[in-house]
């Protein structure tokens, strides 16, 4: 992340920059906003000037980062007297070139804060496109909860979209953190001793991800758990081209979780594919986990290749959202239909 970045209240003066990057934001998610390119290109510097000013029931922030404004937020208290404990967020936008750096995870909690120790207010609304699942961890890690679900709210291009409402009670919300050391960890070899331990827990773990999924029947999912995994691993720790590592603390040498990696090769092109990544339950949220790849990237360089590829099953919303924001991208997407049994 850019030790550079800088978030604040925007003023009249940022109101070209501004407009530039919302108008841009318009045009790249047209479904994340409720307000469109065409409604909004023709809006004058000078109107936006004056939503600029300094108000006292609202904000609008942005992330700054050298080459300049990166990231917004909007912020508005209710008015309402019998809702003035209450605001809501809108107009979330970071740049592309910014995303996978926590830049919307810090322009968010300053907005939190903002809304809990300057506007007063107990509880933060938003509402998100329930497809953008990045999106919907983020605000779930910032202490969001779903309490509604509005069907058909947004029509695009002749598409329905789906919105969850939610809220954040910002009151001693969780979200506010001290400062913490940088995590940092070595990738070290898996000890022989603890395979046969690993390879049950993870064949458990991945059976169990492929019922809930709808992959696969309950019934006899465990067993093909262990052909899959001995199949992948014929020669356990010693398959070629395989690395299993155990992610140790450098604070405190804990051995904190484990990272399966290979090399690949697909139409004559090798990259390095990660197969399992798991922290153990006492030590997630304390971000072992974005530090196993931060350690796992120059591995990969070392070894002469430049790309790193994963599966994410898609009912696991918080690990796609932590590698969307280490600059993983989205190249397919497996769909299934249940059709039901044969009548």
């Amino acid at each position: 992340m850019p030790h550079t970045l800088n978030i604040r209240a925007l003023t009249a003066e940022d109101s070209r920059a501004f407009q530039a990057l919302r108008l841009r934001g318009l045009q790249e998610c047209p479904d994340a906003f409720a307000s469109s390119f065409e409604e909004e290109v023709g809006t004058s510097i000078s109107e936006i000037e004056k939503r600029l000013q300094p108000k006292t029931d609202s904000a609008i922030f942005g992330a700054f980062q050298e080459a300049g404004l990166c990231a917004l937020v909007g912020l508005q208290r209710e008015g309402m007297a019998k809702l003035a404990h209450k605001s809501f967020v809108w107009g979330v936008y970071v740049a592309p070139e910014a995303r996978g750096r926590g830049v919307g995870a810090r322009i968010m909690r300053h907005a939190l804060s903002y809304a809990a120790t300057v506007l007063g207010t107990r509880q933060v609304n938003l509402g998100v496109n329930t497809r953008n699942t990045a999106a919907v961890a983020l605000y779930r890690s910032l202490g969001f909860i779903e309490y509604g679900l509005e069907r058909d709210y947004l029509l695009v291009n002749g598409v329905a979209h789906d919105e969850y409402q939610m809220v954040c009670h910002v009151a001693g919300a969780a979200w506010v953190r001290p400062h913490r050391t940088p995590v940092v960890v070595t990738l070290a070899p898996m000890n022989p001793s603890a395979f046969a331990g690993y390879r049950d827990a993870a064949a458990a773990g991945y059976a169990g991800d492929n019922v809930t999924s709808g992959r696969w029947p309950k019934e006899g999912a465990l067993q093909r758990s262990y052909e899959d995994f001995d199949e992948s691993l014929p020669q356990g720790l010693a398959t070629p081209g395989n690395f299993l590592c155990e992610i140790v603390s450098k604070s405190n040498g804990a051995t904190v979780g484990i990272i399966w990696y290979a090399v690949v090769a697909k139409n004559g092109l090798e990259s390095v594919f990660v197969y399992d990544v798991e922290i153990k339950p006492e030590f997630r949220r304390r971000g072992y986990a974005r530090a196993a790849f931060s350690a796992l990237e120059p591995r990969v360089k070392a070894l002469g290749l430049s790309s790193i590829g994963l599966h994410v099953f898609g009912t696991n919303p918080g690990a796609q959202a932590l590698y969307h924001s280490l600059g993983f991208r989205v190249t397919g997407i497996n769909m299934l239909k249940h059709l039901g049994s044969q009548g």
